[in-house]
């Protein structure tokens, strides 16, 4: 069994964490398992012996409870409180800030832990810093690599190991940090506060345009290839390449990858550290900077043709329940098949938050992957409707989490921001409102059948309606499957 650096003391965990987080009824345990081949930390039901879910609030506990069951059981490793919707803390994990040869937080952590100057906590490898604050995400992303190290941000859906060993130079208690935590968000993931998003342009091929700040933004903030961009862009191109023109080329191609707009790229380019007087020169017809973009251009398009292939971002392609909270390619879904399905397996994105629901429809969940990174490798799989393999029609009204669905499948995100969907063997259309995780009815009394039509939508009755859509006037249409017939709901929000 691993052992953490830092080691479970009920006495110092009773002493240092602040009270605001021990008087919550949010707190788990947590032991070692191995998924995947790779060691990770499990969070446990405190007065139960098995896993816990940082979306399901029937299996934590209260502070008490967490640490009275780690003093008890040999096989648990520690405790751990768990971010919801339903608090106001938010926490920042920096993994691998700390010199482990002489004991000091590195000089790239310095700064952050300054600015964000709340209760901060090593956290149980010995190796990493977990800071507490009193604010919200106002953006998406979640984790992302920095310096030598990573760094992640959760204020709900998630759970944190807690020790006890404060860092001396921090406060005791945990402080109120919006500024700060969105200044910090900005400078790890380059993004500020949540623009809002452009209108999609259809005569662009259905893609959102970027404006040439955006674009070089972007552009300068990949992790692939962020830093040399960077560098071309100001015009130091003698450390990748040989001649300027083929810098020149390179920075073309980049921007091509986000606009095939010959004009936007030359209108950029000229922008660059790399413009000169060359750029515009005659070569028979054509400009070389024309040149430039046109060969650019050939090539991007050549490699989307060739990469337009598809890839695995959610499942391990074996039909089962194997738990929530791991990451997407280790996460198993559980579509019907055989020799004439049904249909299965919903799916829609929130471009709110840039996460994708999906219908586990015999799982009987509806799940939510967040994507950790630009490259969508590494995601979070998390439950926000079912109970795994509980089939049934309760729960409306309360957390979506301890409610019960039935075949869940067609999805969609209301003009509300809330998510809508068909649970087709309950006979009904359910809404989850994403800010509080509660559920409820939207059509269908739950007994199958055909009537109702002129009346309250709640008072309808459906027969294993398959399909949800909105129109523009956000109203709903239901696809009323075995009555053969579209039925319309008009919606008050």
């Amino acid at each position: 069994m691993n052992t953490p650096a830092v080691e479970f003391d009920a006495t110092r965990v009773c002493r240092e964490v602040p009270s605001c987080l021990r008087e919550r009824r949010q707190w788990v345990c947590w032991r070692f398992i191995v998924r995947g081949g790779k060691t990770t930390k499990c969070p446990m039901c405190p007065t139960e012996r098995r896993e816990a879910s940082s979306t399901d609030p029937t299996t934590w506990g209260t502070f008490d409870q967490a640490v009275t069951a780690c003093k008890e059981s040999e096989g648990l490793a520690g405790v751990g409180f768990v971010f919801s919707a339903d608090d106001p803390f938010a926490g920042i994990d920096l993994d691998n800030c700390i010199d482990t040869s002489s004991g000091e937080v590195k000089s790239w952590a310095r700064p952050i832990l300054a600015q964000l100057d709340s209760y901060s906590e090593i956290s149980p490898s010995g190796k990493g810093v977990k800071v507490f604050v009193r604010a919200s995400k106002s953006r998406p992303r979640c984790k992302t690599g920095h310096k030598d190290g990573a760094i992640e941000m959760y204020d709900r859906d998630r759970f944190f190991t807690v020790t006890g060993v404060r860092l001396p130079d921090r406060p005791a208690d945990i402080e109120e940090r919006q500024t700060a935590i969105d200044a910090v968000y900005a400078s790890v993931f380059g993004e500020g506060q949540a623009p809002q998003l452009p209108l999609v342009n259809l005569s662009n091929n259905g893609q959102a345009p970027l404006d040439d700040d955006e674009i070089v933004r972007l552009a300068c903030s990949s992790r692939k290839s962020g830093t040399k961009f960077a560098s071309l862009w100001a015009g130091r191109w003698n450390g990748y390449f040989n001649s300027a023109s083929e810098a020149d080329s390179s920075v073309a191609f980049t921007l091509g990858f986000y606009t095939k707009n010959a004009t936007q790229i030359d209108r950029i380019f000229r922008c660059s550290g790399l413009m000169r007087p060359k750029w515009d020169e005659k070569h028979g017809q054509k400009t070389y900077g024309q040149m430039t973009i046109e060969k650019a251009l050939e090539t991007v398009f050549a490699q989307d043709r060739e990469n337009a292939l598809a890839a695995t971002v959610v499942g391990t392609g074996e039909k089962g329940f194997n738990g929530d909270g791991l990451a997407g390619l280790q996460t198993q879904l559980s579509f019907q098949t055989g020799g004439n399905p049904e249909p299965s397996g919903g799916i829609t994105y929130d471009p709110s938050t840039q996460s994708l629901y999906v219908s586990d429809s015999e799982n009987q969940l509806i799940r939510r992957i967040d994507f950790l990174n630009d490259d969508f490798t590494d995601s979070t799989v998390m439950i926000v409707a079912g109970q795994p393999g509980a089939a049934g029609l309760i729960g409306d009204g309360g957390p979506a989490t301890a409610a019960s669905l039935s075949n869940p499948q067609d999805l969609e995100i209301g003009p509300d921001g809330n998510l809508y969907f068909a649970d087709v063997d309950n006979d009904v259309v359910r809404r989850i409102d994403l800010a509080t995780g509660i559920i409820e009815r939207v059509a269908g009394t739950g007994e199958r059948g055909y009537a109702g039509d002129g009346g309250s939508a709640l008072n309808a009755q459906l027969d294993r309606p398959f399909g949800v859509a909105f129109d523009l006037s956000g109203d709903l249409y239901v696809s009323d499957t075995f009555n053969s017939r579209i039925r319309k709901i008009e919606m008050e929000y």
